[in-house]
Order: structure tokens, then sequence, then C-alpha cells
């Protein structure tokens, strides 16, 4: 956390004190957003658009946080001043998002299984629409999406843990075992996801407690 502060610090004199670049505002809007400080990330992003309006990926995460502030009148018309491009998986996740946010997931999941016609391969698109999938109840095709996702080899972890709670759900519970435990030998997650993971699945254990199969942790 030190090194995290310091470096938001480094970058409020650079926009302050300093000629300011979109990228100083577009950094410290994410330093901002990992600590949950999202009006004062959009502010920056907002800047960061204002010196750079043609920025991707600056626009990406603006709608992105706007939606997850439930700011969705602000996402939407941010949204529709975008240039209409049909390979841009990106921004139709976010329409997407969008429309789920405002209750109708039926259309959501039509915007994202056109899109994944034209773009079968694209990861987002395939994490999107398992979350649609999930909020219609049709846990099985959710699943489905997400494991096409690993298979393409994503390694997010926040994607793997939410996998494992779809099998589970879906009553895959050995699968669930065998998951979380590789999952924490792995040594891939954050403290605070590990413990996450631990708390969901309480017969994998840290201090080395056996497995059903006979395996043993050691974390």
């Amino acid at each position: 956390m030190g090194r995290h502060q310091e470096a938001l610090e480094e970058l409020t004199f650079a926009v302050e004190h300093c000629i300011a670049v979109p990228e100083a505002y577009y950094n410290r809007a994410v330093l901002q957003l990992e600590q949950g400080e999202q009006t004062g990330a959009i502010d920056d992003l907002r800047s960061a658009l204002r010196l750079d309006p043609g920025d991707h990926q600056t626009v990406l995460l603006y709608i992105e946080t706007l939606i997850a502030a439930d700011r969705f009148d602000d996402a939407r018309r941010v949204l529709d001043e975008q240039p209409a491009l049909d390979v841009d998986d990106g921004m139709t996740a976010l329409r997407a998002r969008l429309a789920t946010s405002d209750g109708n997931a039926a259309s959501a999941l039509t915007i994202l299984d056109e899109a994944i016609d034209r773009m079968p391969d694209s990861t987002s698109l395939r994490v999107e629409r398992s979350s649609v999938l999930y909020e219609l109840g049709r846990l099985a095709d959710a699943l489905a999406d997400l494991d096409a996702v690993v298979e393409q080899g994503e390694t997010d972890p926040v994607l793997q843990i939410n996998r494992l709670k779809l099998l589970h759900e879906c009553g895959l519970t050995a699968e669930v075992t065998t998951g979380a435990a590789l999952l924490l030998a792995s040594g891939a997650l954050p403290a605070e996801l590990a413990d996450h993971l631990r708390d969901f699945a309480p017969y994998v254990l840290p201090d080395g407690h056996e497995e059903p199969d006979g395996h043993q942790l050691s974390t």
C-alpha cells in the first residue's frame, strides 16, 4: 500500500504542477479505482479525454467506470458518441453491460450472441455473455462460456474463482475441490483472493489438510 500511495502522490504532483498529459490522468484514475475512488477516477478520465479524445483505452475505462458507478445516462451518452465498429469487442461488451444494468438482460444477450458470431475468439465477449447468462439463470451455458475462455489460455484469477463458483452451483463439487486446490497451490492468487477462495471452499485449507484425493496443499 505504501508504494501505491507514493505513486498516487507522484501522479497528483504531476497533474497539478507539471505540464498535464493524458497518461498522468489515466494512470491516476487506475490507482484511484484500485482504492475504490470512483468519483475521482471519473474526473481524471474525463480530463484525460479532454486532452486526447480519441484514446480508445481511456474511453473504455471511462464508460466502464460510469456503469460501475450507476451513472447509466452518462455511460449511454458516451457510448452513443462513439463510432459504430462491428469488430470492437470492448465497446460491444459495454453496450451489453449497460443493457443488463437497465434490466434488459435479454437484449444484452442478443447483442453478445450477434457479436460472438462475428468474433468467436473474443474472450471479453464470452466473459460478458457468461455474466448475462448467469443473470438469466442459464448456469450451464454461463459455465460453457467461461470454460471456452479458460481453454483459450485466460488465467485471470477472478475469472478462475467465478468459474469455480459456477461449477459449485452446477453441482460439480469434485471439480470445485480439484480446481480450488490447484489454484491455491499455484501461488498465483493475491492474498485477499486466496482468503476469499478458502472461505468459499472450506475443504481447501491453508495448513496442509488432506484433500479428498489424498493430496496436500502447501501455500
